[in-house]
This record gives C-alpha cells, sequence and structure tokens, in this order.
C-alpha cells in the first residue's frame, strides 16, 4: 500500500506540474490512460497567470567572492617548527609562501611527536585572501589553494599528547 501511494503521490506531482505549466494535452492522455488520476488532479480553469517581473537579474561574479582576513590585528606568535601547545590555549603561528609560488597546492601539516592517537588538536588555517579551513584530529592538516602571502595557523589542544611539529610545503 505504501508503494501505491507513493506511485500516485509522484504522479500527481508530475501532472499537477505539467497542468500548471499549461500542456493540458498531455494531462488529458495521461487520465484517459488512468481514469482514477482525475480524483487527485484537476486541470485548472482560467487564463494562466504570469510571472512577476522583480527586475533586473543579478550578474553572478566570476570568481566566489572572499571575506578579507582582519590580519592586520593578528598577532603571529612565531613560525612553524616544533611546539609544545597547553590543553584550551590558542596559539597563532604564522608562515609566509614566497612569490612566485612554486606549487598550486599548500599543505600545512602537523606530527604528533608522542606518537598518540587519542589527542585532539583543533587546527584553523587562514590564508592571505582570508578564506579559512578547519581541521582536528590527532594529526590536523590542510590542504589549499596556494597563494603568496602571510598564512596564520590557529591551534587550540583540546587533549592530549602536547608536543607537535608544524611545517608547510
Amino acid at each position: 500500500m505504501v508503494r501505491k501511494r507513493a506511485w500516485t503521490s509522484t504522479i500527481a506531482a508530475v501532472l499537477l506540474l505539467t497542468s500548471s505549466t499549461g500542456n493540458a494535452t498531455f494531462l488529458d492522455r495521461m487520465i484517459n490512460a488512468c481514469p482514477q488520476l482525475s480524483t487527485i488532479c484537476t486541470v485548472p480553469s482560467g487564463p494562466t497567470p504570469s510571472p512577476v517581473s522583480t527586475g533586473p537579474t543579478p550578474t553572478p561574479s566570476p570568481r566566489p567572492t572572499v571575506r578579507p582576513s582582519p590580519t592586520v590585528s593578528r598577532v603571529c606568535e612565531g613560525g612553524l617548527g616544533t611546539r609544545s601547545l597547553e590543553i584550551g590555549v590558542k596559539v597563532t603561528l604564522c608562515f609566509d609562501v614566497p612569490n612566485p609560488v612554486q606549487h598550486p597546492i599548500v599543505e600545512v601539516k602537523t606530527v604528533n611527536l608522542g606518537d598518540s592517537s587519542c589527542s585532539d588538536l583543533y587546527m584553523h588555517v587562514i590564508t592571505p585572501n582570508g578564506s579559512a579551513y578547519d581541521s582536528n584530529g590527532s594529526q590536523p592538516g590542510v590542504a589549499a589553494f596556494a597563494q603568496s602571502g602571510k598564512w596564520y595557523v590557529e591551534l587550540t589542544l583540546a587533549s592530549g599528547c602536547n608536543s607537535y611539529r608544524f611545517s608547510w610545503d
């Protein structure tokens, strides 16, 4: 019974859509082929309403819009390398990607020096154009399209091993 209702609903939706677009000949053929459909779908009478004009159509931008990063006031607590983190304390590291960029992807990676799979480190990477990427786990990492300029890496250790090595390629 459930399948029959599902098919009936699907057919009704198609018929309603068809009738609302003014294609009554298709609707008539469907009702003639299956008279039970006339009980769930009726042909609208009267003039078809015209679409309402909402003004000019907006032109999409050629590239996605990115919110600029507030990096002017962001404090960098040092470059990448080996770090000891405290649980619950946010640390901001930074590094510069030179121009011209050598590879199409910049990968920010971590190595858990305690070799502990139960650690939970949250990493928030901000690119020079303001795009942001998140990763978390025992050894979080982010791969993003390369851009020259200053990159920021915000780290917060939730639990586990506190000794990490940070690098980028």
